[in-house]
């Protein structure tokens, strides 16, 4: 695991065509969690950016691939659900 691999799928994410989004999105919620079971920063970060598709991204990944970490899981889902609380997206907001 690449201490960047979240990073980079985050960045290449609204480029990919559907079926890629689809894998890029499943990889982030293997990446949610770091080695020492805190959420990844790079989705933490992704929770306030300028693209839904990261921001929605981000939500799914930080909610799912956190589940077998308990405290961080719920950490995670304060972070998701205040910052999907303000998203204006509709899409993003409720993926």
């Amino acid at each position: 695991r690449h201490k960047d691999a979240a990073g980079a799928l985050l960045a290449f994410l609204p480029l990919a065509e559907d079926e890629v989004s689809e894998v890029i999105r499943g990889a982030l919620v293997a990446l949610a969690l770091t080695g020492a079971d805190e959420p990844e920063p790079a989705l933490v970060a992704a929770l306030a950016d300028k693209s839904a598709a990261r921001r929605a991204a981000a939500y799914v990944a930080l909610v799912d691939g956190t589940a077998r970490a308990p405290e961080a899981a719920k950490a995670a889902r304060a972070r998701v659900s205040a910052a999907a609380a303000k998203d204006a997206d509709p899409e993003a907001r409720f993926q």
